[in-house]
């Protein structure tokens, strides 16, 4: 269903819930397997998001432990009201997504970190008062420094996602400013629509990375760019863009052509 309320068959599809026990079971057992099995990686590059423009979550799994949490059935709420109050309710929906899923990428990271060895023993995420204090961005910064280890944790993040509306960022269920806060990921990768910002020092990245830096963590801030190779990156309005607004580190993701069915696409 989207943001209209409305469903487009030609783009129903299905997704893994993360409110269901099962993926969750398998998810985490694969963040172990990656790192007992691949230990020649460099680190993870975690993509935990739904689409800020569908709304997905209604799964029996994440019905039940809603209605566990706040004795309310979130197929029953009503978004698109200026009642008060069901516009609480959906507020609580909104803000039980962030925390859940938050809850959930946390499990994974440390399950990640737990199974890989370093030299220095393996570092589980530290939450932290995120409270607005003196001591609390001091605290986050001395937590990342303790026991630093060698494999990185990286997570693809909506540039854009605290400029959204509460509902789009509770449909996305992404909390990346949280994530970093709490210690989870050592950098991000940002997606944004890059080329629409030309022309502003103030876009996307440059709001992200304003945000980034109150939170006195040490990660990398990366640009995630979509090109069909380096050289068209290089030429496009969206490094350009990113340019203008102080970016140092962009990362091309190059798209490879889909093959027809019987054959295949030579590697680039």
């Amino acid at each position: 269903m989207n943001l209209q309320r409305s469903c487009n068959e030609q783009e129903e599809g299905r997704f893994a819930s993360p409110w269901n026990p099962k993926v969750r079971k398998s998810l985490l057992q694969l963040a172990g397997e990656v790192a007992t099995k691949l230990d020649m990686l460099d680190g993870l590059v975690l993509d935990c998001r739904l689409t800020p423009g569908e709304l997905l979550g209604y799964s029996d799994a994440a019905r039940v432990e809603f209605i566990l949490a706040q004795s309310l059935d979130p197929i029953d709420l009503l978004l698109d009201t200026d009642e008060p109050e069901e516009k609480r309710y959906a507020e609580e929906w909104y803000r039980w997504r962030l925390a859940t899923v938050t809850t959930f990428f946390g499990d994974v990271v440390e399950a990640y970190r737990k199974a890989t060895s370093t030299p220095h023993g393996s570092r589980a995420p530290q939450r932290v008062d995120t409270t607005p204090s003196a001591g609390a961005a001091t605290q986050a910064g001395a937590a990342t420094q303790a026991g630093a280890a060698t494999k990185r944790v990286l997570v693809q993040a909506l540039a854009d996602l605290y400029r959204l509306t509460p509902r789009r960022r509770g449909a996305a269920a992404q909390d990346w400013l949280d994530w970093v806060v709490n210690g989870y990921v050592d950098g991000l990768l940002l997606e944004a629509d890059w080329a629409a910002d030309a022309g502003h020092k103030s876009g996307s990245y440059r709001s992200a990375a304003d945000l980034l830096s109150r939170t006195g963590r040490q990660v990398t801030c990366t640009a995630l760019v979509d090109a069909p190779s380096v050289e068209e990156a290089l030429k496009s309005n969206a490094v350009a863009s990113l340019t203008a607004q102080g970016c140092e580190r962009i990362a091309v993701r190059i798209a490879r052509p889909l093959a027809p069915a019987g054959k295949e696409v030579a590697a680039p």
